[in-house]
């Protein structure tokens, strides 16, 4: 397992941990991971947990929740400057992420002198990250 463009590992995971990351891509519930994977789904679920690669995203709670619309200049911004308070707040407001400019090619790797300039490259990985968050949060993608 690598960050992002990195060539050096940050992980090595066992083949039962593989084929759980594999079907995690497809955001599978706990429960059917369980049912499909048996107990390697506890063990592989324990070991990505705490190598902080994983989260356990938990139900929203039932009932209305008050929309808050969030307005960022670049995608991650809302996540950067206000995300602790919209992860606080998440059983309480249902947040509504609105990004002004969807293309970027911002990156720490500018810093590291390396060639990951293509906008289309940039762009998904930054609105990947974006989903997480949402999903974090209970919102729309």
């Amino acid at each position: 397992m690598f960050f992002l463009i990195s060539q050096r590992p940050f992980v090595v995971l066992n083949q039962s941990e593989q084929i759980l990351w594999n079907v995690l891509e497809k955001e599978a519930s706990v429960r059917a991971l369980q049912a499909r994977l048996g107990a390697l789904a506890d063990e592989g679920i324990r070991r990505l947990l705490a190598l902080e690669v994983a989260e356990v995203v938990l139900s929203a709670p039932p009932g209305k929740r008050r929309r808050v619309m969030v307005i960022e200049p670049h995608m991650d911004d809302a996540a950067l400057s206000v995300g602790g308070l919209m992860l606080q707040r998440r059983a309480d407001c249902e947040f509504l992420i609105v990004t002004m400019a969807t293309q970027s090619v911002a990156s720490s790797y500018r810093a590291l002198d390396r060639e990951f300039f293509d906008i289309k490259t940039v762009s998904g990985i930054r609105k990947a990250e974006s989903e997480i968050v949402a999903r974090l949060l209970w919102g729309p993608p």
